[in-house]
């Protein structure tokens, strides 16, 4: 899941990459320019992330029926789907709840903590310097999302 909570809405997001593997929304993903793909990192990183997106567009049995934001087909994309990538400029926030939730927790995250994307996809404590600080966990009816803020480096 993926929700803005301060962010230009006047940015467009890429859509035309595929996704190189099964994503959930949310996620951080780095470009793969020559294959046209979003992929997972092969590193733990805080550079060129850009977080996974998808529309909201129920199909089959659910086409026209009103359903969750946390509804799976809304965050699941599909390998070889296009994906939507967000990246957001200095004094946006969003949270998400693709992260380590062994390591952030409403009782542990007290401080702000600089943040990258794992190889796994999910936002984790970074080793070196990060424009992603999480400040804390946000409780969205009953979900938890790390809540992020971009902040220059």
């Amino acid at each position: 899941m993926l929700r803005e909570f301060r962010v230009n809405g006047a940015d467009a997001p890429a859509a035309y990459f595929k996704a190189d593997t099964e994503l959930k929304t949310g996620m951080g993903v780095v470009k793969d320019y020559a294959t046209g793909l979003a992929k997972l990192p092969t590193a733990a990183t805080a550079e060129g992330i850009f977080l996974v997106a998808k529309q909201p567009i129920a199909t089959g049995i659910y086409a026209g029926t009103d359903q969750s934001d946390y509804f799976e087909e809304y965050n699941t994309v599909a390998k070889d789907e296009c994906v939507v990538l967000y990246s957001y400029r200095d004094d946006s926030a969003f949270g998400t709840d693709q992260y380590d939730d062994t390591e952030f927790t409403a009782a542990t995250l007290t401080a702000p903590v600089a943040v990258e994307v794992g190889t796994d996809g999910k936002w984790t404590t970074a080793s070196g310097d990060s424009k992603y600080l999480a400040t804390k966990i946000y409780n969205d009816a009953g979900h938890d999302l790390l809540h992020i803020e971009v902040v220059e480096a």
